[in-house]
């Protein structure tokens, strides 16, 4: 990103350079955000703009496509959008800065031919320099983008390809990874993850975790992926970078979906309208998965020739989109992130890696294997769901950073705890979301937890004065009814506390996001081991008994 001055001040300007498919245009691309002056009307800059470009890029003799794909649009609080195709970096630069300036100057008044001459001057005293590329996988390779379950199906979907004999080069929200060896540690869900992941040498298969950021910061880092898949569009990271609303956030993830071959599949989320609606941003075939068989969104795949797959009583069955038979994949219970189909997320999120596997080809054996095979626990899905047991005491451990992941965590416990158990739970946020965001996640954690304990570790303000942060948490806690909850310096500290005040039947829940190396070594120093869940094959998923093993 270049931010820059412009001049009198009068708009404000933040440039970055796109090298991949993104948000507004299928490939590289120059984004520039303008904060306007507030006398002028969004509409009427969005207008000057377009004809102000195609101005400058006739008299400097640029490509044609510059102002002929331009998108201009308005954004928040009077703010002005562009985006346009780069042909190279030096001159689409020297473009962006002239048409701000330019912009500036013609809403000040100024003749937009005499303006146009002046930028298109600047423009042809930049040298070209080489054009961007945007490579394709020449391996099998599916992409995960959505708000929650990204880095579960990723993990799950490249499980059961090495299931199926592939050497997987992977890239997550934990690292790059050659199989189960960690080439990189950290968050690697951008463009630089997916070209590190994909140049591995020896790989014959490729899972992709794509993330908001990655997309808005630098776009995707390849394209031409053979699935695409949608987890769901939820609130997060919303009142930033141009992103403010659901359907803000669905049109940045679009690019993934966008990005798929033709002749690929793209895999999405039935029941969630905004996800499904995401299938239209390529010509690929729909694949679509939901909890419910009846699920409009699922029939509506299948009238356009799609495939589908979801639970038929305790069962996972399929159609593909040459065969109207439903097809059995495995019972529901036989799959251990589902704990015995108590997590209605996790089922989901089986569903979506099951449902990209098939579409990538792998047979059906190799998808129930993996199925079977990958379990919530700090070796296959290190900070997703790991449960473990303690003294009669079922501890889970998990992201849970926004609203939508915290009631699935806290749904789980509920699920699990015994008849006459409590739910704990160690609550923290994260300090970059907006402040009704951390508020409304202390509510919820308040409302559907018996005790509650903040963790204020240092990570979590993320720019937010701490103050400010933990004032919101407990805030929220306290509107969701625990009056002055108890704050404890660390993850490990307030996990410490839940479990020493928690008694056979009850149910910790941990929202660890920062110490994860930490609570696992205090969990491994107290003795608690890892557990699975067995359903009463008597009650339906939703609402089975579940009993530990």
């Amino acid at each position: 990103m270049v931010p820059a001055a412009t001049p009198g001040d009068d708009i404000r300007r933040d440039i970055r350079i796109l090298d991949g498919p993104n948000r507004f245009l299928p490939g590289p691309a120059v984004a520039l955000s303008l904060c306007l002056p507030t006398a002028h009307a969004q509409r009427s800059a969005e207008k000057l703009a377009g004809e102000l470009a195609a101005a400058i890029v006739a008299q400097a003799k640029f490509p044609a496509a510059i102002s002929a794909d331009l998108v201009a649009r308005g954004g928040r609080d009077g703010g002005l959008l562009i985006a346009f195709p780069r042909h190279d970096r030096q001159q689409s630069e020297a473009f962006a800065l002239a048409l701000s300036d330019g912009l500036a100057a013609v809403l000040g008044g100024e003749d937009i031919g005499a303006v146009a001459t002046v930028a298109a001057d600047r423009c042809r005293a930049i040298v070209a320099d080489d054009p961007p590329s945007v490579p394709a996988p020449t391996i099998p390779t599916i992409a995960v983008t959505g708000t929650n379950g990204k880095t579960t199906v990723t993990r799950l979907a490249a499980h059961i390809a090495g299931q199926a004999g592939h050497r997987v080069a992977r890239c997550d929200s934990d690292g790059v990874y050659d199989g189960s060896v960690a080439v990189e540690r950290g968050d690697w869900t951008g463009f630089l993850g997916v070209r590190r992941a994909l140049g591995i040498p020896g790989a014959t298969f490729a899972a992709l975790e794509i993330a908001r950021g990655g997309i808005l910061r630098r776009g995707l880092g390849a394209t031409d992926f053979d699935v695409s898949v949608v987890t769901n569009i939820a609130a997060d990271h919303l009142g930033s970078d141009g992103v403010d609303t659901l359907g803000d956030m669905a049109e940045v993830k679009s690019a993934v979906v966008g990005a798929t071959r033709p002749s690929g599949v793209v895999v999405v989320n039935a029941e969630d309208p905004l996800a499904l609606a995401m299938r239209r941003a390529t010509s690929a075939r729909p694949f679509g998965f939901a909890l419910s068989m009846a699920s409009p969104g699922l029939e509506l795949v299948l009238r356009e020739g799609g495939a589908a797959i979801s639970l038929r009583d305790h069962e996972v069955v399929w159609r593909d989109h040459v065969d109207a038979t439903w097809r059995p994949v495995l019972d529901i219970t036989a799959i251990p992130i589902t704990f015995g189909g108590k997590s209605r997320h996790s089922v989901a999120n089986a569903l979506a890696a099951a449902a990209a596997a098939l579409g990538c080809g792998i047979p059906l054996p190799s998808v129930v294997a993996g199925l079977q095979s990958f379990t919530p626990s700090a070796a296959h899905n290190p900070g997703r769901m790991n449960a473990f047991q303690f003294r009669g005491i079922v501890i889970l451990v998990d992201y849970g950073h926004n609203e939508e992941g915290l009631t699935a965590l806290m749904e789980l416990a509920r699920a699990l705890v015994g008849t006459d158990g409590q739910v704990h739970l160690v609550l923290n946020g994260l300090g970059d979301r907006p402040a009704d965001l951390i508020f409304g996640l202390a509510r919820i954690g308040a409302q559907t937890s018996d005790t509650l304990v903040i963790a204020e570790r240092e990570s979590a303000p993320r720019g937010r004065p701490a103050d400010e942060h933990f004032g919101l948490l407990r805030a929220g806690a306290e509107a969701g009814g625990k009056a002055t909850p108890l704050s404890l310096p660390t993850e490990v500290d307030a996990a410490r506390t839940v479990v020493e005040r928690a008694a056979a039947g009850d149910v910790c829940a941990i929202m660890c996001h920062a110490e994860r190396v930490e609570m696992a070594a205090w969990l491994d120093a107290i003795g608690a081991a890892p557990t699975e869940f067995a359903v009463d094959m008597g009650s339906s998923p939703a609402d089975g008994s579940a009993e530990i093993l």
